[in-house]
């Protein structure tokens, strides 16, 4: 059941509840709390909440998990919310890309650990129906016999990624690395490489070529507003599989090929290239 949400802006909390009221049930609708700050919500939630939804952009994520951690040990320390009061936090769940970078994401698994509270990383894809035809295609009805040796995955286009409008000549967050840590390829590609791993094991050797190819085309440069000169937009990987006792089928040892192109393409607008994808 949700609880509470907590949005950083004054008043945006309730705007979000009150948007998104048609579909809760109602009697959740009236029950949620709104904070402005991740202190005041584990302090006066405290006996509501038993995990926390991290939906910030990856910028802020580990920011977010340490305000966690260190709102819950100090409320758990207060001599006059101890008891009854205090917070029963036992998992955060980390919307994904859980961090900017490695670093990031270690980190956060680290000091969640220490402080006693689990880490879920919101990988959903895996779960999602047609991963689920497709692992059974794989394992049981063997579409593709009893061995994979050659893994191969294109996307082009945006696939209709929410929130790449430019207002007022920003840059969209998920498109801005001190925000999102590599725009389209960090946002959406890690979605990919969880499917893999989940359907065919670990990647291994891997190696990419990465590229910014926007900057240097006439669309990106023919305005100012333009979403794609700040992350790459490029990426092309090679790997192969490694062993593991997870895999829908025998896998070990397949070559793994996927690209990722996000580029402008020349003689279309950014607004085309926003709404287009198609992945293969």
């Amino acid at each position: 059941t949700l609880s509470a949400v907590m949005r950083r802006t004054p008043g945006a909390a309730r705007q979000w509840i009150g948007n998104n009221a048609h579909t809760l049930p109602s009697d959740v609708v009236h029950s949620i709390r709104a904070f402005d700050s991740v202190e005041r919500m584990v302090q006066e939630g405290s006996s509501m909440l038993d995990a926390v939804y991290v939906a910030s952009p990856p910028g802020a994520h580990l920011e977010n998990v340490r305000q966690i951690i260190k709102a819950t040990i100090n409320n758990n320390n207060d001599t006059t919310t101890a008891g009854e009061g205090a917070t029963k936090i036992r998992a955060v769940y980390v919307e994904k890309p859980c961090g900017r970078s490695a670093w990031e994401t270690r980190a956060m698994v680290h000091e969640l650990h220490n402080a006693n509270i689990e880490f879920y990383p919101a990988y959903v894809s895996r779960a999602h129906e047609r991963t689920g035809v497709l692992r059974k295609l794989l394992s049981e009805d063997k579409v593709c016999g009893e061995t994979v040796t050659s893994i191969k995955y294109k996307q082009r286009g945006s696939s209709f990624a929410r929130g790449l409008d430019v207002d007022n000549g920003s840059i969209p967050w998920r498109l801005d690395a001190k925000e999102s840590g590599g725009g389209l390829i960090m946002d959406m590609g890690c979605h990919v490489l969880d499917r893999l791993d989940y359907l065919f094991g670990p990647l291994e050797n891997v190696k990419s070529t990465v590229l910014c190819k926007g900057r240097g085309s006439s669309s990106a440069s023919s305005s100012s507003s333009s979403s794609y000169p700040l992350v790459e937009d490029y990426v092309a990987m090679s790997a192969t599989v490694g062993e593991c006792n997870w895999s829908a089928i025998d896998s070990a040892g397949a070559t793994v090929e996927c690209l990722w192109d996000f580029s402008p393409r020349e003689g279309s607008s950014n607004d085309d290239d926003n709404n287009s994808g198609q992945d293969e």
